[in-house]
């Protein structure tokens, strides 16, 4: 890093194997999880539009399951189950990413997978 005189020092965070997380004390994964009703585990489903935050230009897809007492989400490789912390922010099992839901102002589910250390993942629901 070079020092440029009269700014703001900034922290520089590499998430390249990363192998601290586990380890400090207070994450969010030690909330305990809730019991949801199914149909509230139901309105999260389907499959959702991402344009990543490192090429917007480039189209995903996310889905959006439910497991028994959970939801699985299946985006880029990133397969996990998402553990229910309230009626709709979900924690990745493994991970401990957050996973937030929420109807947008067109009143379409969107998902928020939220970046630790680089910016969110965001989707729209596909129409059913």
């Amino acid at each position: 890093m070079n020092y440029q005189p009269d700014t703001e020092m900034i922290e520089y965070l590499c998430s390249e194997n990363e192998k601290d997380r586990e380890h400090l004390v207070g994450k969010f994964s030690d909330n305990p999880t809730v019991d949801l009703a199914p149909e509230i585990l139901a309105a999260y489903a389907g499959t959702y539009e991402v344009h990543p935050p490192e090429d917007p230009t480039l189209l995903r897809k996310a889905v959006v399951a439910v497991s028994g007492k959970e939801l699985t989400l299946d985006y880029n490789a990133f397969k996990r189950s998402l553990l229910p912390r309230d009626s709709a922010t979900f924690i990745s099992a493994g991970s401990g990413v957050p996973v937030r839901f929420k109807v947008n102002d067109q009143g379409r589910m969107m998902l928020t997978i939220v970046g630790l250390d680089s910016p969110d993942i965001v989707g729209v629901r596909l129409a059913n």
